[in-house]
This record gives structure tokens, sequence and C-alpha cells, in this order.
């Protein structure tokens, strides 16, 4: 149950009447030319073609997007707990939505069964967590092909990988198709994944941590036990949160949680791939702002204390918790731990000028051990040979945004370099 207390820790309040008269005009522009995302925001948008700007050499749609969602901050903390309130769309609707709508998908679903008495003392709410729901995606729409009726066993023509895919949304929206299962579709295509599934987990404030911690949990080991699903075929990948909930999932199987049973994978991994992982907890509203970035550390902050988390958990505080550097060391297998890498290969992306960069680098460098590659746009493909050829990479965009792929998938735009990075890691997954 939402209470005044979320409210007002989650930063939402009342529209006044300004606020009504430039959701109107919006509006307005939006459905005179749904087409044109520049008019959607214009004042925004004029900033980014500043030579003094930091992103004024962006692509135009890059620009469009962000000055988008910079004009839709105004409104943001309404929306989210409008979100969190279910008066909106669940991502498990928006993916049947989605799937309904296009040619070529095999989509299913399952609920993921969750122990009620394993579950029921969560610290947080007092009460059990529901079960998550799995969205298998398959077929030619996969690979980017026609559909073919012929087509029978349920998988793309790839015969790559599986990715299982959690989304962003700072653990309050649920997943956005145009971007998240587009970036996920882009991932598959690249190395020739045969299947996607996507993560619909319980949103905050109706369910806190580790709420969220036992549902993906419990997810992987639907997949490994029950789909029968050996975890070399297996690339872990997310955003933001999406990322936050994938790194509590490894941090559990090295050193499980009390809040739910162990997990014993048979195997390594094949990947991990954490797209501008959220991993800055206890200090969040230190964060600040940034000229490139539409996130602003005290807004996070806010939703940290929706989440209502355990910051002395290393499976919550993933970089800052007291005994995160052992965890870590056990999860990569870092000369001197005895023990061998959970997974075999691992992309992290992060901006350099994202407010989320720090502790992304912190954990890929420094608890990893991955080399760090600089890209951007106009790089050539010798740069990013090296984050094909590394075992562990740090891809760092320059002077991009939060997810900037995610942002570049929802207008098609394929030549960001964090989107490039991304491209050129998954690709080599084939060999």
């Amino acid at each position: 149950m939402i209470t005044d207390e979320d409210i007002d820790q989650i930063g939402a309040r009342p529209l006044t009447t300004g606020d009504w008269f430039k959701v109107v005009g919006i509006m307005a522009i939006y459905r005179q030319d749904k087409k044109s995302e520049a008019l959607l925001a214009f004042d925004s948008l004029a900033k980014f073609f500043l030579p003094s700007h930091p992103q004024h050499d962006f692509h135009w749609r890059q620009k469009a997007i962000l000055a988008a969602i910079r004009t839709s901050n105004v409104f943001q903390s309404q929306k989210r707990i409008v979100y969190a309130g279910g008066h909106t769309k669940t991502s498990s609707e928006r993916m049947r939505g989605y799937a309904a709508k296009r040619e070529g998908i095999k989509h299913r679903e399952v609920s993921v069964p969750i122990n009620a008495a394993v579950t029921a003392a969560n610290p947080a709410t007092g009460r059990a967590t529901s079960s998550p729901t799995l969205h298998f995606f398959s077929g030619p729409w996969l690979a980017g092909e026609p559909s073919n009726d012929d087509d029978k066993d349920g998988h793309g023509r790839g015969d790559g990988p599986i990715i299982v895919y959690a989304h962003g949304g700072g653990y309050v929206e649920p997943i956005a198709p145009s971007a998240h299962v587009a970036l996920a579709r882009s991932m598959a295509k690249a190395c020739g994944a045969r299947q996607v599934i996507f993560v619909a987990y319980a949103l905050c404030p109706e369910a806190q941590y580790p709420s969220q911690l036992v549902q993906i949990v419990e997810s992987l080991r639907y997949l490994l036990e029950q789909e029968n699903i050996p975890p070399g075929d297996l690339v872990l990948a997310g955003d933001s949160a999406g990322a936050h909930m994938m790194a509590s999932l490894l941090a559990h199987i090295a050193a499980p949680a009390p809040y739910v049973p162990p997990l014993r994978p048979s195997g390594q991994f094949l990947a991990v791939v954490l797209l501008s992982p959220w991993f800055t907890w206890t200090d969040a509203a230190s964060l600040g702002t940034s000229a490139c970035d539409f996130l602003e550390g005290p807004h996070t902050a806010n939703l940290v204390r929706v989440l209502r988390p355990r910051v002395e958990d290393v499976w919550c505080e993933i970089v800052a918790a007291p005994n995160a550097h052992e965890v870590w060391a056990r999860v990569f297998g870092v000369e001197g731990s005895g023990e061998k890498p959970l997974v075999k290969r691992l992309l992290v992306t992060a901006s350099d000028s994202e407010i989320m960069h720090r502790d992304a680098r912190v954990f890929a460098i420094d608890y990893a051990g991955a080399t760090s590659v600089s890209v951007g746009a106009g790089d050539s493909e010798t740069q990013f040979a090296r984050v094909r050829s590394e075992t562990r990479v740090f891809a760092v965009g320059r002077r991009e945004t939060h997810v900037q792929p995610g942002l570049d998938e929802a207008v098609r735009y394929y030549g960001g370099g964090t989107w490039r990075a991304l491209q050129a890691f998954m690709s080599s997954l084939r060999d």
C-alpha cells in the first residue's frame, strides 16, 4: 500500500495550474505530429544546439529524446507514484500488448512460484513476496527476419545464447518496450540469440527490498531447474535498476542472502551485461547533477528511501557494503580468492558524464578487474575491437547520458559509442 510517507519521500506533488497548462500544450503539439519529437520539448532542445553544450555534436535524434526526457521530468515524480500505484499498464500488460502487435514473435509467459514460507517475513512489508512473471520472446522477429509459419520450435533462427533481461526504471516504473525490448532485441540479433526472457518484477513502493532480490533469484532458479537451461547458455543483462538486480543475483550466488534459499548453478554463465548500473545507495544525494545526464542525485535519493533498502547488505549496496570486496572477489575469481569465476565474460557500460559513473567504475575496474575502453560515436572499429577481445570490459561513453544505448534504440539511432560497444561485445559471444 502506498503511504503518505512514500509520496513525500518519492517527491510526488500535485500538479499546479501552470503544470497543467504545460501538459495541455505538450500534448497538443504531440498529437499534431507524433513523429516530431523535437517539437515535444522545443525549449530544452534548443540548448543542445549551442556550441557551449557538451552534447552539441550528438545526432539530432539523440538530442530530441534527451530534450523530451528533461521536459517530462517536470512531471516525473507525479508520474512515478502513479505507476507504482498500479494506475497504468504493468510490465506484463505492456509485454503482452507489444507481442500482440508484431508479427513473428512467439511469446509465452510463466508465473514463477515463490515459497511463501520463505518470504512471509519480508522485513520491509511483513508480507509474502509476489510471483515474478517471465516473458519468453522468440521466433523470426528476434532475428529481424520475416515470419515463417514453418518455424514451429518456438525459437528464433539463431542458435546462440539465451538472454535474460531485467529492465531499469528506479524500481518504480514498468518496462518501456520501445527502449528495453528494442535494446534486448538488438543484443539478441548481434549474438544470434535463440530467445530473450524478460523479467517482470514487482515495483516499489508496493514491493520493497528484498522483494526484487527474491524474485530474480527464484526466476533464475526456475530457468535452471524447470526450463533446464544450462548456465553456459545464459547472458544475464539489465540496465540501471535492472543491472543492480542482476548484480544482486550474482552476489547471492557467491554469498547467499538470508531472505531466499541459496542458488548453486552447475557451471559458469556465458556473460553478464550491466548497462549504466545503479550502484550508489548510501549517499545517492551526493551524486549531484550533470549537464549530460537527465538523472539528479536528490531525486535518486528519494527513490532509495522508497525502496527502503538495507545498505549494509552487499545484495543491496553493491559497491559500498562492508564485505563487498570479498564477495566480488569470489564472484569474479580474482587472484588469491581461490574461486572459479561465476561468469565467463563481463561488460559494464557507463557514460563518463552520468552521475552514476563513479560506482560503476569502482565495480568494473576495482572489483571485476575489467579493462576500461573509452568509446564515442566517431571512433574507428579498432577501438571496438578491444571490446570484442577483452574478457571483462568497462566501456565508457564520452559525454553520453544514463543508459544511452536504450535511448538510442528508442529513436532508432545506431551510431552511439556505448551502443556500438554493446553490439561489439554481443557479437563476440558468437565465437
